[in-house]
């Protein structure tokens, strides 16, 4: 598989699936970034490359939508 071929969230997942934690790494600035996007948000370049990571980073915040049962639920 070419991940160049497919979109980054696309192939994102298809890693996870395959037990492999991928993140994007700006080539301009050696910055990895995430959510899986097209451009890089530090260089605004396509000039990336996906790099396989530990995954033994530090969560510093998380957040919890609240919605009412009626509307869907919490996510």
């Amino acid at each position: 598989m070419n991940p160049q071929t497919i979109a980054p969230g696309e192939f994102f997942c298809q890693m996870l699936m395959e037990g492999k934690l991928m993140l994007q790494q700006c080539e301009q600035t050696g910055k990895h970034f995430f959510y899986p996007r097209v451009l890089s948000p530090f260089s605004g370049t396509d000039a990336w490359t996906w790099t396989e990571v530990s995954g033994r980073g530090v969560v510093y915040s998380t957040t919890a939508i609240r919605r009412k049962p009626t509307s869907g639920g919490d996510y």
